[in-house]
């Protein structure tokens, strides 16, 4: 079926289709790293542990980036607070306005198609930068008071909850946004602050939330969602630890066999399907995105993922791609997550590059997931907001000038409805 595009004039109305895309499986492979230490993990220079021993100094890497990331990623926008910024074109407040119409509409019409009039609108948005969280939200439901009837706004509620929990909110942040809006920071009824527990103690929390529910994830959740390196020898699956110094500080790295649960989780959904061999060198696998996916399904099940993020490979394709890819995997002149964390001295979060066609394979192929063997839509944010713009010069100039900005942006959408 062809995509019908929806205007200003007729986005209420039910689309004829969605535009689906082919894509195969892929995972990112890092080239082999040089050693920070001539000493092995555990061992002291008196030689007191033996060589690869593990010792209570080690910690799994994944949860060392997880610990280090929360205060770096978590932004209030309070004085006084460190503000770590990314790159101005990977950030969607310069297109808040025409990105927040689009989104409505791609909400409202994709709720009409399958659930409406037997359940309300249910949104939840995952943050990290409170400030531009709170202001996409007021975008969003200002266009939907402003388009839709009473009785119809009245159906929409707005959930936001942080990646990790907030200590202190500034009081004021919710005021002028329309609507049944709630911020969701309590450990107790949020899922998301256990990602980083053991899956055991998922098993026995309640369904948060029983009806449909669309999860956003915009710009800032999956760079910032923590990984394992891991890497498959002789004797199976090795999953990486850092070693800490006298004062906490990592120094060195070990592997070691007999992965934890969750790394071997998501080693089995990656690697056991057999549609993907066994990779020849170090991997990062995403063992918390996986863990997220989990809780979502066992505590929101019938969600539905809209996610926008920077992927460096959706721009790179066919000879351009591979040719990249071989010269980056060997000479290789950025830092890594491991290589960046062994380096020290920095204070940005340790961030990792979506692949979203690997994303998209993921999604649709998590064991009792409701969109396993479905495809979703892989597309660039500009080709979105493209099919979900009106373009007319009866739209402001605002508008207008951030509709021209939008078309340099390399920022990518994965739609799942």
């Amino acid at each position: 079926m062809e995509f019908t595009v929806i205007r200003d004039a007729d986005w209420q109305v039910v689309a004829e289709g969605m535009r689906t895309m082919q894509l195969k499986p892929a995972i990112r492979i890092i080239s082999s790293w040089k050693r920070f230490s001539t000493l092995p993990c555990g061992v002291r220079p008196d030689g007191g542990v033996h060589p690869g021993q593990r010792s209570s100094s080690e910690v799994i890497f994944r949860e060392y980036v997880e610990k280090l990331n929360k205060p770096r990623v978590m932004v209030r926008n309070r004085t006084f607070e460190p503000r770590y910024t990314h790159r101005e074109w990977k950030v969607l407040r310069p297109y808040e306005q025409v990105i927040g119409s689009c989104l409505a509409k791609w909400l409202w019409v994709n709720y009409q198609i399958n659930d409406f009039p037997y359940y309300d609108l249910n949104i939840v948005q995952v943050f990290t930068d409170l400030r531009a969280c709170t202001s996409m939200c007021k975008s969003i439901m200002t266009f939907f008071e402003k388009k839709l009837s009473k009785n119809h706004f009245e159906k929409i509620h707005y959930i936001l909850v942080p990646l990790y929990k907030l200590d202190k909110i500034p009081s004021a942040i919710m005021d002028g946004i329309p609507g049944h809006v709630e911020l969701v920071n309590d450990i107790k009824k949020s899922p998301f602050h256990k990602t980083g527990g053991k899956l055991g103690a998922l098993q026995s929390l309640e369904n948060w939330i029983q009806d449909p529910v669309y999860v956003l994830f915009l710009n800032d959740i999956l760079r910032n969602i923590a990984h394992d390196l891991v890497r498959f020898g002789d004797r199976g699956w090795e999953q990486c630890y850092v070693c800490l110094d006298n004062d906490g500080q990592p120094r060195d790295y070990q592997f070691h066999e007999n992965p934890d649960p969750l790394c071997q989780r998501t080693l089995d959904t990656i690697f056991e399907s057999g549609s993907m061999g066994y990779p020849t060198q170090n991997v990062y696998v995403p063992s918390q995105l996986i863990q997220l996916f989990d809780v979502m399904q066992s505590l929101i099940p019938e969600y539905r993922l809209f996610a926008i993020d920077h992927d460096p490979t959706a721009t790179r394709t066919g000879y351009t791609r591979w040719l990249q890819d071989i010269i980056y995997g060997t000479l290789k002149t950025t830092p890594g997550p491991l290589e960046t964390l062994l380096e020290g001295g920095h204070k940005l979060p340790i961030q990792f590059q979506p692949d979203f066609k690997f994303l998209n394979s993921l999604y649709t192929n998590l064991e009792n997931s409701k969109f396993a063997n479905k495809m979703c839509e892989v597309t660039f944010l500009r080709h979105f907001v493209n099919d979900w713009t009106d373009t007319s010069a009866s739209q402001s100039s605002q508008m207008q000038e951030q509709y021209k900005s939008l078309q340099g942006s390399p920022l990518t959408v994965l739609q799942a409805a």
